[in-house]
C-alpha cells in the first residue's frame, strides 16, 4: 500500500468565477487521485466563508460520505438544513433522489 504525504497530493483550486461563480472559491486535496484509485473518490475540501461545495445534487450509482474535519458547515438536503461540526458524518445512498450540498455560512 503506497503512502503519500500532503505535499505530494495535487491541490485543486476553484476560483469562484466563471460558470460556477455563485459557488465561491474552494480548495481540494485529491487523495484518491494521489493513490491511483479509480473506483472510489476521497478528498479534503476547504470552503472559505460564503462558499458552497456544489449545486444541490445526488448520485444514481455512487454513495457519498462527508466527514467534517474542522469548522462549521451548513448541510442542505432537500428542504432540510442542518449544521455539521467537527466529527460529524453525513451519508447519502446511491439512487436516493434528494439533492444535497454544503455551505460555509461562518465568518
Amino acid at each position: 500500500m503506497p503512502i503519500f504525504r500532503p505535499e505530494d497530493v495535487k491541490l485543486e483550486h476553484g476560483t469562484g468565477d466563471g460558470i460556477n461563480a455563485e459557488l465561491g472559491p474552494y480548495e481540494a486535496l485529491l487523495l484518491s487521485d494521489a493513490g491511483g484509485l479509480t473506483q472510489f473518490g476521497a478528498f479534503v475540501e476547504t470552503l472559505p466563508p460564503g462558499s458552497r461545495s456544489s449545486h444541490k445534487h445526488w448520485h444514481e450509482q455512487e454513495d457519498e460520505l462527508i466527514y467534517m474535519l474542522s469548522g462549521i458547515a451548513t448541510l442542505h438536503e432537500g428542504d432540510t438544513i442542518n449544521e455539521m461540526h467537527p466529527g460529524d458524518t453525513a451519508t447519502f445512498k446511491a439512487g436516493a433522489a434528494l439533492g444535497h450540498c454544503l455551505e460555509n455560512r461562518s465568518s
